[in-house]
């Protein structure tokens, strides 16, 4: 159970450096649903 909190955490540090890019332009193009905006909010994004 605490390995896979650890796995989550690092899936979800390498998802944010990832997505840094693609939220700069994910206004143009990739409209987020309500919900997603929530959990990235959660996240501190």
């Amino acid at each position: 159970m605490v390995r896979d909190g650890v796995l989550l955490c690092q899936l979800l540090k390498n998802l944010k450096q990832n997505t840094i890019h693609l939220k700069e332009m994910s206004h143009s193009f990739l409209p987020l649903s309500s919900e997603t905006i929530q959990i990235l909010k959660k996240l501190g994004w």
